[in-house]
């Protein structure tokens, strides 16, 4: 008997499936019979071709403009939002140079602290003496870096759009203008001398060589000691054992500055890591009834 039931059961089941099979085998030959149908009207239709996005356009169409004047990158300057003062490289037109000035150390992106060799200012008459103009020459910097940090601490306004960057004053009037290279870079530019002594604008040879694809940003350090307390408090004070480590093994990789040389050299002893293994006996574990 339960061999009969089960076998009624499983003819029932077999029945409603093919039943599924055979509307949804209906259901893809309408949608077939439909989709010739519209592939048909528009063969027949003229239909506008869709216009490309910007993003598909092609750079000899839609070229952005070049720098104005100057293309040499000693006297132009990176607009980056990722650095955090003034940075220019050796044989940057700057005024002020003083070399006797307190070196300072400088992060950049691939990991390395660099330091200055002088103190310097921009060589811009033209702007608003209140603006931060003053910065730090780097010999190893292959391009001159301008931070907007201190621009906006001024309650400036920056603007980057697809084919310029522009600040403009407390009082919304623009006093530079710079402009964005074409591909590969991609990079916003300024010029670092005054507008009066650029000259003509030269032409460019054909072959010139661009900025190839880089990422450029750099940060005041203190010292590599500064840095691998900040590194340690941020990693949530670990034991020194532990933490050195997790450095040899490959874990902080990503950290910029963080070596096993600089952490065994500079890790400090918080309070913090001494008050979170303190041994101590905990309340409440032995009863007091008799």
């Amino acid at each position: 008997m339960i061999n009969k039931r089960r076998r009624r059961k499983c003819l029932a089941k077999l029945a409603k499936l093919k039943e599924r099979i055979e509307d949804s085998t209906f259901r893809i030959s309408g949608l077939e019979e439909e989709l010739e149908q519209h592939a048909q009207a528009a063969a027949e239709e003229k239909i506008a071709p869709v216009p490309p996005s910007h993003h598909e356009l092609d750079w000899e169409e839609d070229p952005l403009p070049m720098p104005p004047r100057w293309r040499s990158s000693q006297k132009t300057a990176i607009v980056d939002a990722g650095s955090s003062g003034l940075y220019f490289m050796d044989g940057a037109p700057v005024t002020n140079v003083n070399k006797n000035a307190p070196k300072i150390r400088v992060g950049t992106a691939s990991g390395e602290p660099q330091s200055s060799s002088a103190e310097c200012r921009m060589d811009r008459p033209d702007l608003p003496e209140w603006l931060p103009l003053d910065g730090h020459k780097m010999r190893g910097f292959a391009h001159n870096l301008v931070g907007i940090g201190g621009f906006c601490d001024e309650d400036c306004t920056v603007t980057y759009t697809r084919t310029d960057v522009t600040i403009y004053d407390p009082s919304g009037v623009a006093i530079v203008r710079g402009w964005r290279e074409p591909p590969p870079s991609k990079l916003w530019r300024m010029s670092i001398v005054a507008e009066d002594e650029e000259g003509p604008e030269p032409t460019t040879a054909p072959g010139a060589k661009t900025v190839s694809l880089a990422a450029f940003s750099a940060y005041d350090l203190p010292s590599v000691a500064a840095l691998v307390r900040y590194f340690h408090a941020a990693a949530g004070y670990p034991v020194r054992d532990t933490w050195l480590k997790a450095i040899k093994k490959g874990f902080y990789d990503t950290w910029p500055g963080l070596t096993y040389d600089n952490a065994y050299k500079y890790c400090p002893s918080a309070d913090a890591t001494i008050k979170g293994h303190m041994t101590q006996v905990r309340q409440n574990v032995r009863s007091t009834k008799p």
